[in-house]
């Protein structure tokens, strides 16, 4: 039949039914009523002619289904049957259904959170940034004395010589960030962004009010300023007429002249907020020029004699440039950036790279370490749906043997019960769609991202769902029809899959959900066992240790003045009720609150080292009673002393790491130390008076030592920049507003960066990874939770199921008490079974991360023996309430059923 007819048909079959079975049932009556008519007139009686005609038709009914099936697109009508079908099956059985669904619903949930969350990190470009593929960053490194020491080439002359010399970008920006001091009108420490004037032009990025910066900006060395849409929002009431407006930044007055689109954020991944910071989000809250930053932005003794800045650069892509042309151009530059300041060539390297949120060659590690624990509970939740079709299926064993036994075909059924899986399956994904989304808004605040369900989540999603339809509904549906009719109508009524021996499919996908969630759990209670906030700690308790952090370089201070207010602020704090010791020192002296060594501020050099070899070093200037707030025991020596701020040379403490770096005794070894960036020639001697312990630190980098760290008594340069140390006898934060009322009384424009307890650091530093860590022990009790209903729902199907033979047994003198403890103990082996395999998987995966990941801390006993405690509860009482249901059977009236 040619197409348009064929198309014809098909829309006429379905879009008017009745019509078209009228017209088939018109067309084979007018056939029958010809062939009898046509045996009428041979000489027949016309009841003879109408037997024969319709014996020799075949029967009406059964042309007309074979019409049907040959149709085309017949196989459309077959599918909204079985779907008709199975929704009626599905709602006389609400309780099964129900429950299937509400399992699956928690697997699918825990998965699309975990799509999204993969696909914000890896896949989404950052928010309002126009063609970021076209993006690059352009870094070019120089060497700085050591093989280990690389750092931007981030002069203002080397941004002019990349923006003049790179032709393969159209338009080259550069930026850095930091925090900043803004009065509104109060002192608020916010995050700023130092920009070029063409840093909103060449991201494509518009503001929703006012303007971005301009040349004339650049030419005339404007103070302007473009705020962020939040602090529009929240601190001027999104206010039109804030355009034109001053504001303080530092000791800087500037005029806001244009507010940045809602989500914009710039193109690196946010920084967590520090515990208890002020006006401070984890996206930038204002864009300034950056010929500001000398004025406002911190900058060390060596940035100020190299006149250099933490610039970084970024461009666009030119069309028909690839990337490796642009990163051998960038590598000529740099090259001749360094010649010409008579540096050596070798010294120098560029790197070029796309933007974005996580380097592409990093999917696979996001893919390895967010999801198989979310693929585990979707694999739970089906293992636990296919336990409760394949009870179910028991059930209808008749129903689909008399099925067969009429004729239909295997594949038939498989199909319909696949579809019937498939129902569930969407009934599950949209459940779960929601609730995912109201997880993701919470996963939105540790990650600092939005993390929305776009079309390639949702377009994963039901990939997932069919995946999930095949997965659980396969193997029931391939069982159900696996049992001869005969054998199953027999006038034993074949409850032969009541029998123990007969369950075992079901026994040991019990056994897999128990075993899969008690590993899981296990796991996930020694991930936030390692990440807790009590684990960084030296000899203070974590939420008895407070700090404060402060910057006074922004406010262009005088020596004396800095020295003054951190003075006053040690005497006031000791004044204060509840303080046992404190001290000041660099905020991350002790801790470097998993920042690794980027925070290292001097180099050293042991007597043996030779001009090229000193070690990048953490530490820095420390007074008052550091050591003693932070619970950090002299192990060899002493400590310092005040005596020690006026001696020359210098004397210095270290840690354990440090001293083992020694050769020989540590105590009265004589030490060369400079600032980070400096030179062997600028170094000055001091001797170890002390060695200290070295402070815990959990590290997730194999075989990683605590870092060393050098402590002096005075500082080698001024120290603008430092934290205090308060140990309290009690909850740390109850002090954190007397310190504020302390610092607004001795230096009312000082900003306190952050202020909080250890334990509200440690929690900031590793938000993501302890929000993972909870997330996976969240979804071990979801396991559990989902094992538990399964075997719950199994003993019911199994008690219901074998009904016959227990009624039996009580009629022939079984005690009820003897039947409850037969049901539960069958019901309790295979827990117990579950809880062994899980309990040696969970201690297996404990063993090989230790072995993996240095510092990494065991399982948490405490908490993983409660949750087998509460589980063997659980079970007990799911096996208990089946097993109770039998004990209550009454022989009578089941045998007399059967």
């Amino acid at each position: 039949m040619p197409l348009r007819p064929r198309v014809r048909a098909v829309c006429r079959r379905w879009l008017r039914p009745a019509s078209w079975e009228r017209a088939l049932h018109d067309e084979l009556q007018a056939y029958l009523d010809h062939e009898i008519e046509a045996r009428v007139r041979a000489g027949m009686p016309p009841a003879e002619a109408r037997r024969t005609a319709l014996a020799d038709f075949g029967g009406v009914e059964q042309v007309k289904e074979h019409v049907r099936s040959s149709a085309t697109g017949a196989w459309v009508d077959a599918v909204a049957q079985d779907i008709r079908y199975a929704c009626r099956s599905l709602r006389s059985s609400r309780v099964y259904s129900i429950w299937v669904v509400g399992s699956l619903a928690v697997g699918m949930a825990v998965t699309i959170a975990a799509l999204a969350l993969l696909n914000a990190l890896l896949v989404l470009p950052f928010p309002e940034v126009t063609e970021q593929q076209r993006l690059v960053r352009i870094t070019m490194l120089r060497n700085c004395g050591r093989p280990d020491c690389w750092m931007r080439m981030s002069a203002p002359a080397d941004y002019e010589i990349a923006r003049e010399g790179l032709t393969g970008v159209q338009g080259l920006a550069a930026y850095a960030i930091g925090d900043i001091a803004i009065g509104l009108p109060d002192v608020r420490s916010m995050q700023g962004v130092f920009a070029s004037a063409n840093y909103f032009d060449v991201l494509g990025v518009h503001p929703v009010l006012g303007r971005t910066f301009s040349t004339i900006d650049a030419d005339t060395y404007a103070e302007v300023a473009v705020i962020a849409y939040s602090v529009w929002i929240r601190e001027f009431d999104a206010d039109p007429s804030v355009i034109g407006r001053s504001m303080r930044v530092a000791n800087q007055f500037v005029q806001i002249v244009g507010v940045a689109p809602p989500l914009f954020g710039g193109i690196d991944r946010p920084r967590p907020a520090g515990p208890r910071r002020i006006g401070a989000g984890r996206v930038p809250d204002v864009w300034l020029p950056m010929w500001l930053a000398d004025r406002v932005l911190p900058i060390t003794a060596a940035e100020r004699r190299r006149q250099e800045r933490d610039f970084q650069f970024v461009g666009r892509l030119r069309d028909q440039v690839e990337l490796p042309q642009l990163q051998a151009e960038a590598a000529t530059l740099a090259r001749g950036a360094a010649a010409s300041r008579g540096e050596q060539s070798q010294d120098t390297r560029a790197e070029v790279l796309r933007v974005w949120r996580v380097n592409p060659r990093n999917w696979h590690l996001g893919i390895v370490v967010v999801m198989p624990i979310p693929i585990l509970v979707l694999g739970i939740a089906c293992v636990n749906a296919a336990n409760l079709m394949l009870a179910r299926g028991s059930q209808r064993q008749r129903e689909l043997a008399i099925r067969l036994a009429i004729g239909a075909a295997r594949s038939r059924i498989i199909r319909q019960l696949l579809i019937e899986s498939a129902v569930l399956a969407l009934l599950a994904t949209a459940v779960a769609t929601p609730v995912a989304w109201w997880g993701l808004q919470l996963a939105a605040t540790p990650f600092g991202i939005p993390i929305p369900l776009d079309t390639t989540v949702l377009a994963l999603t039901v990939m997932a769902a069919a995946g999930t339809t095949v997965a659980f509904g396969l193997a029931p549906a391939v069982r159900a029809t696996a049992q001869q009719p005969a054998s199953t109508l027999g006038p034993v009524a074949a409850r032969s899959d009541a029998i123990p021996g007969q369950s075992r499919m079901r026994r040991a996908l019990v056994i897999a959900q128990v075993a899969l969630s008690l590993a899981l759990l296990g796991t996930g209670s020694q991930l936030v066992s390692t990440v807790r906030s009590d684990a960084v700690s030296a000899g203070t308790s974590a939420d008895r240790l407070l700090i404060a952090r402060f910057d006074l370089e922004p406010l262009k201070l005088a020596p004396v003045e800095i020295e003054s207010f951190y003075r006053e602020l040690l005497a006031g704090m000791s004044r204060m009720p509840d303080v046992e010791a404190l001290g000041i020192a660099r905020h991350t002296s002790v801790w470097t609150f998993g920042q690794g060594a980027a925070p290292a501020s001097l180099i050293v050099w042991r007597p043996t080292d030779g001009p090229q070899d000193g070690q990048v070093t953490i530490g820095g200037f420390a007074e008052g009673d550091l050591f003693d707030a932070v619970g950090l025991r002299i192990l060899q020596g002493r400590g310092l002393t005040e005596a020690d701020r006026q001696r020359r040379p210098q004397v210095a403490v270290v840690n354990e790491t440090a001293a083992k770096a020694v050769n020989g005794p540590a105590v009265d070894t004589m030490l060369r130390v400079a600032p980070r960036n400096g030179d062997f020639e600028s170094s000055i001697e001091v001797r170890i008076v002390g060695v200290v312990e070295a402070a815990i630190e959990p590290r997730l980098e194999q075989g990683e030592p605590p870092a060393a760290k050098i402590y002096l008594p005075s500082p080698i340069e001024p120290e603008p920049a430092l934290a205090l140390y308060v140990r309290t006898s009690r909850d740390a934060t109850t002090l954190a507003r007397p310190v504020r009322e302390l610092v607004s009384q001795i230096g009312p424009r000082v900003p306190i960066l952050e202020l909080g307890s250890l334990a509200e650091f440690n929690e900031r530093s590793y938000a993501t990874q302890l929000w993972l860590a909870r997330a996976a022990a969240v979804m071990g009790a979801i396991g559990l939770v989902l094992a538990t209903t399964g075997l719950y729902g199994v003993s019911s199907y199994l008690v219901a199921m074998r009904s016959r033979e227990l009624a039996i047994r009580m009629a022939l003198g079984a005690a009820p008490r003897a039947i409850l403890a037969m049901v539960l103990r069958q019901s309790m082996r295979v827990a117990v079974i579950g809880l062994v395999a899980g309990g040696g998987a969970a201690v297996a995966a404990s063993r090989w991360i230790q072995s993996e990941y240095n510092g990494i801390l065991g399982i948490d006993g405490e908490a993983f023996g409660s949750a087998v405690v509460l589980f063997i509860m659980a079970m007990l009482l799911a096996s208990a309430i089946p097993a109770a249901r039998a004990s209550r059977l009454d022989p009578v009236e089941n045998l007399r059923d059967a």
